[in-house]
């Protein structure tokens, strides 16, 4: 196994690992209930470490992977979104001083749910396109 393999299957990995400490975190230790948004900062964290490894990906494999991932990510936040519509509706009133009803907070987390599905199905569409037809864009 050469290092750019290493390397890439240490940020695969760490991508992972760090999935697990940081659910390990929110819902082990209930600091889901304190930090809201603490769910955020995990998935970015996952997203970049996906896309470093992205970086070092030589094999088709590699692109499969990191693919998949982030669909798989994708669908835990969309399901951490709406399972958190109560906590989030409390922080935007918070924030924007006024009362929403029901019916603004389910829009606005199936807002967050179509965006958070673009970026992440286009990013994942992307890794395997480019992934899968690599060798026609070598120049």
């Amino acid at each position: 196994m050469n290092n750019s393999n290493k390397r890439f299957y240490a940020r695969f990995g760490g991508s992972w690992g760090s999935f697990g400490i940081f659910a390990l975190l929110a819902y082990g230790l209930e600091l889901y209930s304190y930090l809201p948004f603490f769910g955020l900062l995990g998935y970015a964290t996952m997203i970049l470490l996906l896309l470093l490894a992205l970086s070092e990906a030589e094999v088709r494999l590699h692109y499969l992977l990191v693919s998949g991932s982030l669909m798989i990510f994708g669908a835990f936040a969309s399901f951490d979104l709406v399972s958190s519509r109560d906590e989030l509706t409390t922080i935007w009133k918070e924030w924007l001083g006024e009362d929403i009803t029901n019916e603004q907070s389910s829009g606005l987390v199936q807002a967050l749910l179509i965006l958070l599905g673009i970026f992440c199905g286009s990013l994942a569409s992307a890794t395997l396109f480019y992934g899968l037809n690599k060798k026609n864009f070598r120049g």
